[in-house]
This record gives C-alpha cells, structure tokens and sequence, in this order.
C-alpha cells in the first residue's frame, strides 16, 4: 500500500457486485466498526477481530477495504476541476476527517507484508 499523501489508484478489494445485502450490510457494519476503533486508538493499529475473517478473510482483506474505501472516498468528494486552493482546502478536510482509518493506512504501509494487528474478542 502506497503512502496516502494524495488519494491514491490502488488495488480494488474483491467486489460487492456478488454479494447478498446481507453479506453487504455486514462488510459496510464492520468497516463502520473499525472506522469508530480505530479513532479511540492514535497508533494507528488496525483493530481485528476474529469474527471479521468471514467477511474479510485477513487483515490484509481489511486493510483492502480500508483503502478502497478511502480511495472512493476521495473520487466522489474532490473534483480536480476545482481551483487547486479550493482543491488542497476539500483534501485537508476528507485528511481530517479520515485522520484515524489513515494512520492505519500509514502505519501498514511501510511494514510487508503484514504486521501484528491489535486483536479483540
């Protein structure tokens, strides 16, 4: 995983398109769940959890989703056609508000191919 400097092209996680919304719900609940840990925790330590291998298989599954998640983030909310004052000022905020699930992004970047995550039962 690249550096998150800028919204990066990366890597898609497997699709939602053969997914029940059951299936669905559950991935989008959990990255939700994480978004939330991971505020409570400036280590930047990705939070896993056993029940999570079901929906993601690993934490490498999870950091995927992360980062794809992260990724369309920034393609729905920064038009490059903006002025690039008005462009950097709408990137710092998504930073900003992005600030807990990026530390993890960051943290994981530099450490192949997987680091120790942080598990809870």
């Amino acid at each position: 995983m690249g550096p998150t400097g800028r919204c990066p092209e990366g890597v898609a996680p497997p699709s939602v398109a053969g997914m029940t919304w059951t299936e669905t719900h559950e991935r989008y609940r959990i990255i939700r769940e994480v978004e939330a840990d991971a505020m409570a925790d400036p280590t930047g330590t990705l939070p896993w959890r056993d029940a999570y291998a079901a929906t993601f298989g690993d934490p490498e599954g999870l950091l995927l989703a992360l980062r794809h998640r992260w990724e369309r983030t920034c393609q729905a909310q920064l038009d490059t056609n903006l002025p690039e004052q008005v462009l950097d000022e709408r990137y710092r905020e998504l930073y900003r508000t992005n600030a807990a699930v990026l530390r993890i992004l960051d943290r994981y970047a530099v450490r192949p191919p997987l680091p120790e995550v942080a598990r809870a039962s």
